[in-house]
């Protein structure tokens, strides 16, 4: 797996790692982990990556109470598990029969309330029963511009606090995709996918795991 920073790592490792560490011209020094249970969460995310795909696009429906996505077909390694999720079409974002989206405490995803209003949702792939999943999770509704787009831990206490069955909260997961959502005007909503190719940050996101 590549790891395209020092920084990417240090982000994956448990609270009070630096106790005891020496961080000399040469970078971070030996690593303490307080349990082996610290030392294999960090593991499994360290191995989590994709593979490749994931591209979401707009479906064919995109009004103010249909929020219809396209994704190419993803394959990833979550924890350790290696899997693959086939492609979507005009799978709907807040419709939990289609894609189990939800808010940062863990209740299902809900539409933008007012003309000009946005959020931000992470597209997440996690490990559910021994296989791979799609969820998605949707940051606070925000004027545009406000919006704040979901950090990792944020999905993953979102994801966790949703009580999926099967789901193996220790393998973490990834984001592998983001899209700012707007309702313009009636009936009317834009979305803004980023391009999984040319974002740098995403692209880092999809190399580590980063829902811990």
């Amino acid at each position: 797996m590549t790891i395209r920073s020092q920084s990417a790592i240090e982000a994956l490792l448990p609270g009070g790692w630096q106790d005891g560490t020496n961080r000399g011209p040469q970078g971070v020094g030996p690593v303490t982990f307080s349990t082996l249970e610290d030392i294999v969460d960090t593991l499994f995310a360290l191995n989590s990556r994709s593979v490749s795909g994931g591209q979401s696009s707009d479906g064919a429906s995109q009004t103010i109470a249909v929020y219809e996505i396209d994704l190419t077909a993803y394959v990833g390694v979550v924890g350790d598990v290696a899997d693959h999720i086939a492609a979507l079409s005009d799978q709907d974002l807040v419709d939990p029969l289609e894609i189990k989206s939800y808010q940062l405490d863990g209740t299902q995803a809900v539409v933008l309330t007012a003309d000009g209003q946005t959020y931000d949702v992470a597209i997440c792939v996690i490990q559910v029963s021994g296989a791979l999943e799609l969820h998605a999770v949707f940051g606070d509704e925000a004027a545009d511009g406000a919006e704040v787009a979901p950090t990792g831990a944020q999905c993953q206490t979102a994801i966790v606090a949703a009580g999926i069955t099967g789901h193996n909260a220790a393998a973490g997961g990834l984001i592998i995709g983001r899209i700012k959502i707007q309702r313009v005007a009636v009936d009317t909503i834009t979305m803004t996918h980023t391009d999984i190719t040319t974002d740098a940050s995403l692209s880092e996101e999809r190399l580590v795991g980063t829902l811990r």
